[in-house]
């Protein structure tokens, strides 16, 4: 008998819960439910799990339930880095699958950040820190790319795009040199 040996480059994914009030929830990865190391529920997170590179259908599922919440086919590139989200409520539940850049310019002197809109009831957003506005008009379900600062602690706000009204505040937020940072 003839043995090949090969290897199969693998895509790195994180699953995140933005979906506010959900209960905890399973993962459905091409119609398996998959193993998540804990709860997933609002506010959780996940990642880097190793997936098969290639068309994938992802879902959620109320935990141990067989009835699909959401769920959504993405592309995944061997070797790449994903985020795959889960926002708005559980009704209105949709998925978003973002390409994570792992590299950073210069880890000893900057940190990387971007900014993703999961607020379905919102206009576009701006992302402030102070007076200087890092991101501005980012829709529903957009991302921003990657962008360097320097490594240190924000206040960091958000307001819709066209006004000065501040919607949401967080203060303290430390970037670290070489961290990457999904706001």
């Amino acid at each position: 008998p003839i043995c090949y040996d090969y290897v199969i480059q693998v895509a790195g994914i994180a699953f995140i819960n933005a979906s506010p009030g959900s209960p905890d929830l399973d993962l459905v990865a091409d119609n398996v439910r998959e193993k998540l190391p804990g709860v997933f529920s609002y506010d959780s997170s996940y990642g880097y799990l190793r997936a098969y590179p290639g068309y994938r259908v992802f879902g959620f599922t109320k935990k141990n339930s067989n009835d699909l919440i959401t769920s959504q086919q993405f592309y995944l590139r061997p070797g790449d880095a994903y985020s795959i989200f889960i926002a708005d409520t559980l009704g209105a539940a949709k998925l978003f699958c973002f390409k994570d850049s792992l590299n950073i310019p210069d880890t000893t002197k900057f940190a990387n950040i971007r900014f993703i809109n999961l607020s379905p009831d919102s206009k576009s957003l701006n992302l402030l820190s102070g007076s200087d506005t890092l991101f501005s008009n980012i829709a529903f379900g957009k991302a921003t790319d990657f962008m360097a600062v320097n490594p240190d602690t924000y206040s960091l706000k958000t307001s819709e795009g066209g006004s000065s009204t501040t919607l949401s505040t967080l203060t303290n937020v430390t970037f670290k040199k070489g961290g990457i940072y999904t706001i």
